[in-house]
């Protein structure tokens, strides 16, 4: 999975939020405030990576088990999905 060209992640004012470019008019409301966390996996889905590879890479970079990791990326997937921002 990656993320779809055209978007960006902005951190402003310690909050961390995912805009589309200016020629993305179709994803105006697209617009999307994430965590640390979500900001850490936006960047790795920049490039193509695998459900599997998010999960070790969280693991690796936070001091969260395994379950809760996959539940966390699972439930931000949806939300990424919904929004649109996933090829």
């Amino acid at each position: 999975m990656k993320i779809k060209p055209g978007f960006l992640l902005r951190n402003i004012g310690n909050e961390n939020i995912i805009v589309p470019l200016k020629t993305q008019t179709f994803y105006r409301n697209k617009i999307l405030k994430i965590n640390e966390i979500g900001a850490f996996l936006f960047k790795l889905m920049e490039c193509e990576i695998s459900e599997e590879e998010l999960v070790t890479n969280i693991i690796n970079e936070y001091d969260v088990d395994i379950s809760t990791a996959k539940q966390d990326i699972a439930e931000l997937l949806h939300t990424f999905t919904e929004k649109g921002l996933l090829e």
